[in-house]
């Protein structure tokens, strides 16, 4: 079996570059400015190369990226990245090629798409947030664990002196000295935060002690219940006494203590 080789990568100058008149996907209008791979290419740059032709001495005809190719011009970049194929390919050759190019990638399914976009916007989000130190101790721990981490932390909240930030530091050391082994752990950390009944001594002396896990956490004494339910047990009872079930009054009663 054999193998055909991959052209050269090189960086061309975009003035270099021609479109090719008979690609089928050609577009024939300006990119708006809300466009995504337009703000894609203003953001990142452009990230994959574009598959282009030797026709003569500094000319080369784009068979693949057109539309990076319009995104970068209008953007004012100068050089683009390029596959490069030497002069004298035949035209069947560039037939085949653009078919694969455009036929072979698979799309992703939504729930692809949106686990990558949310775990991109809560690292964006983090990250932008958060000083220096604190970006630092998360770039030193496991990919998995900083992702989670910071999913997490916009869950988070201050307690008494305690930052957020001190508190993303600390629950970098737990990872670092194994005491939270699991990056789905910081999930579970997340919806204990949420939950009214974690009492506020529980999660701080979760995150001042430095081997205190979230299982520690989970099993800590909850909060009694919010005052406001009460009285809807008092109205209960009242209800009951008047219809004269007693048992239920005796139930309800062993709940409320």
């Amino acid at each position: 079996m054999s193998f055909v080789s991959c052209p050269p990568l090189r960086r061309l100058p975009v003035a270099h570059l021609a479109p090719d008149p008979t690609a089928p996907r050609m577009e024939r209008r300006a990119p708006a400015a809300t466009d995504p791979l337009l703000q894609s290419i203003h953001t990142l740059g452009v990230l994959l190369p574009l598959t282009v032709v030797s026709i003569r001495k500094h000319r080369y005809q784009i068979l693949d990226g057109h539309r990076r190719f319009v995104r970068a011009r209008r953007l004012g970049l100068t050089t683009l990245p390029c596959l490069v194929y030497a002069h004298g390919l035949s035209p069947a050759r560039v037939a085949r090629l653009r078919l694969a190019w455009h036929t072979t990638p698979k799309s992703w399914t939504a729930a692809e798409l949106a686990q990558a976009t949310a775990a991109v916007r809560a690292m964006t989000v983090a990250s932008a947030e958060l000083p220096p130190s604190v970006q630092q101790a998360l770039r030193r721990l496991p990919n998995k664990y900083a992702v989670e981490l910071r999913r997490c932390t916009p869950k988070l909240r201050p307690l008494g002196r305690l930052t957020v930030s001190a508190m993303l530091k600390i629950l970098a050391a737990k990872v670092r000295q194994r005491v939270i082994t699991n990056a789905a752990e910081f999930r579970r950390l997340g919806k204990l935060f949420d939950r009214d009944a974690t009492s506020h001594p529980a999660l701080l002396r979760f995150l001042q002690t430095p081997r205190s896990s979230i299982r520690d956490l989970e099993d800590a004494p909850r909060t009694h219940r919010p005052n406001h339910e009460r009285p809807r047990k008092r109205e209960a009872v009242i209800t009951l006494a008047r219809r004269g079930r007693s048992s239920s009054i005796a139930r309800i009663r062993g709940r409320g203590r």
